[in-house]
């Protein structure tokens, strides 16, 4: 089995949020009320003036990777054209249902590696934590460059290498995690043993048998994404899921927005398209 076969396996059997909503295919709108709570009160929290889902009403909108599809949502609800894909037909048929209700949604399963559009097709791309799961992530650039328009936007948002990744800092987090029990849903093990650096602890962000998940830091990602032609306008961190902390209930709101802030293992990147033919 070649490695996208083994991605999209993975991901057909585990859709995003299925690892700790065990009733994940029996409602699809009762699931998805779920991961609208875990988005708006945890994972996204702050992140909402990033995505600026009321900024693009009437534009022609690329989601790359639509997962459940609450980007797609977020942005059609608000007025904009969008058009989603992903590679597993599980998540393209979830985020269809979920998108009917405003009228036929133009949703398709395809690979971000060979993105079904003509060239200088959309306004603006997103694609919220998916292409670091992909095997040639530079041919994923290329591709969200070639759809986008001369001067349109990209929000593209990856895993990333920063303070919590360092040596003796990560030793630290490892000890931490395992003597308040904290982790992933999708881990096996309490504490998997085969987990032995900051690149195999990445990649189970999204369970333990997740076959790739790639961290670099913003200054890597920020050459990557600049030798396909994007101009970097600028990036933000987020993504400190709170909720597999013990007690969490109890953190205060500021406190989960320094750690979103400071220590949040995304960066979000604001992306444009210079080029004109």
């Amino acid at each position: 089995m070649d490695t996208k076969t083994k991605v999209r396996h993975y991901w057909e059997n585990h859709p995003l949020y299925s690892h700790e909503l065990q009733d994940f295919n029996r409602d699809i709108d009762e699931t998805f009320t779920k991961i609208d709570n875990i988005k708006k009160e945890d994972v996204e929290k702050f992140a909402l003036a990033y995505w600026q889902f009321d900024k693009f009403r009437g534009k022609k909108l690329l989601d790359v990777g639509c997962g459940p599809g609450w980007i797609s949502y977020n942005y059609l609800k608000n007025g904009t054209t969008v058009y989603s894909f992903d590679i597993t037909y599980k998540a393209s048929s979830f985020t269809k249902n979920i998108l009917d209700k405003f009228g036929s949604p133009k949703v398709c399963q395809a690979d971000a590696e060979h993105i079904p559009f003509k060239d200088d097709y959309f306004d603006i791309i997103v694609s919220s934590g998916v292409l670091h799961h992909t095997p040639n992530i530079l041919k994923t650039f290329q591709e969200c460059y070639r759809v986008l328009r001369p001067k349109g936007c990209a929000k593209i948002t990856l895993y990333y290498k920063g303070t919590l990744h360092k040596g003796p800092i990560f030793k630290f987090i490892l000890n931490l995690m395992k003597l308040l029990d904290i982790k992933h849903p999708g881990w096996k093990d309490k504490q998997p043993q085969h987990m032995i650096d900051q690149d195999d602890f990445i990649r189970m962000y999204d369970g333990q048998d997740n076959p790739i998940g790639i961290g670099k830091k913003t200054n890597e990602w920020i050459k990557d994404l600049q030798r396909v032609g994007f101009k970097v306008e600028g990036y933000e961190y987020h993504f400190f899921p709170k909720r597999f902390i013990p007690l969490a209930r109890y953190m205060p709101n500021f406190m989960h927005y320094l750690l979103d802030k400071y220590l949040g293992t995304m960066v979000y990147f604001n992306l444009k398209k210079l080029k004109v033919k």
